[in-house]
């Protein structure tokens, strides 16, 4: 499962794990339709974030969710990509029973005291 990025990394991370032979198949959550290449092995499904549907069992998740405050164009729509989409995904990653989880989320501990999260 990968939950969407940036348009050069969301495209790195799936053409890496759509060919890769350790994954049967790979789903990607996406928030609005993109121009991709397509795989036989390679889903992509348009959600909202802020009600994932249920999913099946997965073993992998790949987070690569991101923005930035001037995209975004506030702190509430920066943080609603940053933070609660990304905890979302976790979340709903552990109840499907998520073995690995892997996440490109910008700010690490150690930088979250400047995070507008932090509060």
């Amino acid at each position: 499962m990968v939950a969407e990025a940036a348009v050069r990394v969301d495209r790195a991370v799936r053409a890496a794990l759509s060919t890769d032979k350790r994954h049967a198949s790979v789903v990607a959550l996406v928030r609005r339709t993109a121009t991709l290449r397509q795989h036989p092995r390679l889903t992509s499904i348009v959600v909202d974030f802020g009600q994932l549907p249920a999913w099946p069992k997965v073993d992998d998740v790949y987070i690569a969710l991101g923005t930035t405050i001037k995209v975004a164009g506030s702190q509430a729509a920066f943080r609603a990509v940053d933070f609660d989409a990304v905890l979302a995904v976790a979340t709903q990653a552990r109840t499907a029973g998520a073995i690995r989880l892997a996440s490109s989320a910008r700010w690490a501990p150690m930088r979250v005291r400047r995070s507008p999260h932090a509060r």
